[in-house]
């Protein structure tokens, strides 16, 4: 089953354009008219000085600013961005983002700054998320926009090469709709459910998606979509876009946990993503909370996972009603069925157990809760809160409160955006990209 979706439409003359929850509207231009070519991002920083390719680099990473705050994000001189901002206005290259309370407002008293944005011209960004039973793609323009997402159901244990298939087949419908084709795209951002390799970028447990035990996922995308192609751990790429577009906008440090079949995390540290020396930081679920507990997918006994995982939940619901999903369980507790009220608050404790031991080593000023659990809104909540401030430092929990992501079932998706466009031009070396 295949659906396309776009969302948040944005005021333009085309009628197409997407926006990205970033509260800054870009206008849309029809691709297909552009000479441009793909690449064309990094060919304008080839032979050209390190302030320019710092400005191109910063505003695809982190989308439309003011000239103020691009001085600031990119670390230059004012001087230095006026001139460098009013040549690459001058190629064509930027453009004004129309002006938003949210995203222009200038100092107090002051008149807002322009927003300045990339033109969309330049070329495209593409986002893959793989779940265990679905593969969701986006494509957006430099601007931060998302310009069509699709998403299709799939067999979770079918091979890797089904599921791949699928999602170039998705990719190739967005292109057409938009008349783009791949030529258009400048990089392509993949989330799959599991740690990854960050040297290899390939998984290193594959037990969600058993069909993809053994393949080297790089090689396969790469061969299949013939694109640049940058893989991470889902939950890492939840992090991103609920730090750079979501509930978690603003904090320099930040914790995500990803609640669904399995119990994953990412980290965002001093304002950048952080996935460790190989790329799997911030793996939450395998948190021992009980060694004589059941064994673990990992080999381990008594994981995280194995206690408050969707399927151990929804294995206490079945008591009450066989084959419930997370849905009809989340709704039987809101209408007061206390079996599953006590699943998930069960699950709520044993998640903020493991949370404070995180957030002891950490100190993040900002904890989102992702997933399909998540829906669970406050009877999941609540009891990790109360857990979290009873074995958390008091000096860690302070005025820490842990909140529900806002970006919901695409926030995977959005994260394989934000990467593709972190990698759109070289991108600097640290922690995480």
């Amino acid at each position: 089953m295949r659906s396309t979706r776009k969302t948040r439409p944005v005021s333009d003359v085309t009628g197409r354009g997407w926006l990205l929850p970033s509260g800054i509207k870009c206008t849309y231009r029809d691709l297909s008219t552009d000479s441009e070519s793909a690449g064309t991002l990094k060919q304008l920083t080839d032979d050209k000085s390190a302030g320019r390719a710092e400005i191109l680099r910063t505003l695809s990473t982190r989308g439309p600013m003011s000239q103020a705050e691009l001085a600031r994000n990119a670390a230059l001189a004012p001087s230095t961005v006026s001139g460098i901002v009013a040549s690459l206005r001058a190629e064509g290259i930027l453009g004004e983002a129309p002006r938003t309370a949210a995203a222009a407002s200038g100092p107090k008293g002051g008149r807002p700054g322009t927003v300045l944005a990339l033109q969309p011209s330049l070329g495209t960004v593409a986002g893959i998320d793989f779940g265990k039973k679905h593969v969701r793609v986006a494509i957006a323009d430099l601007g931060h926009n998302i310009l069509v997402e699709k998403v299709s159901l799939f067999v979770p244990d079918a091979p890797a090469a089904q599921h791949i298939e699928l999602a170039g087949a998705l990719l190739d419908e967005a292109l057409q709709e938009l008349n783009l084709d791949k030529t258009s795209v400048i990089n392509v951002g993949v989330g799959i459910p599991g740690p990854v390799h960050k040297a290899a970028g390939d998984p290193v447990d594959s037990a969600i998606l058993p069909g993809w035990r053994g393949v080297n996922v790089s090689k396969a995308l790469n061969v299949a979509l013939d694109l640049p192609i940058r893989i991470a751990n889902d939950a890492n790429l939840g992090a991103l876009s609920e730090w750079m577009w979501g509930a978690a906008r603003g904090c320099s440090d930040v914790a995500y946990l990803k609640i669904s079949t399995g119990i994953g995390g990412g980290l965002i540290l001093g304002g950048n993503p952080y996935w460790g020396s190989g790329g799997t930081a911030g793996e939450i679920g395998h948190t021992i909370i009980d060694p004589l507990g059941r064994f673990c997918r990992c080999g381990n006994r008594g994981c995280l996972e194995t206690i408050a995982g969707a399927e151990t939940i929804l294995r206490t619901g079945e008591k009450i009603a066989p084959g419930l999903t997370v849905t009809q369980l989340i709704q039987l507790a809101r209408q007061g069925e206390t079996t599953c009220i006590k699943a998930l608050s069960d699950a709520g404790h044993a998640i903020g157990i493991a949370l404070a031991m995180l957030c002891n080593l950490i100190n993040p000023e900002c904890v989102v809760v992702g997933g399909e659990m998540a829906s669970a809104g406050e009877l999941l909540l609540d009891p990790i809160n109360a857990s979290f401030r009873q074995a958390a430092l008091t000096s860690v929990a302070g005025d820490l409160t842990v909140i529900r992501g806002s970006l919901g079932e695409q926030a995977e998706v959005l994260g394989a955006v934000a990467i593709a466009l972190r990698n759109a031009v070289s991108p600097r070396p640290h922690p995480g990209n």
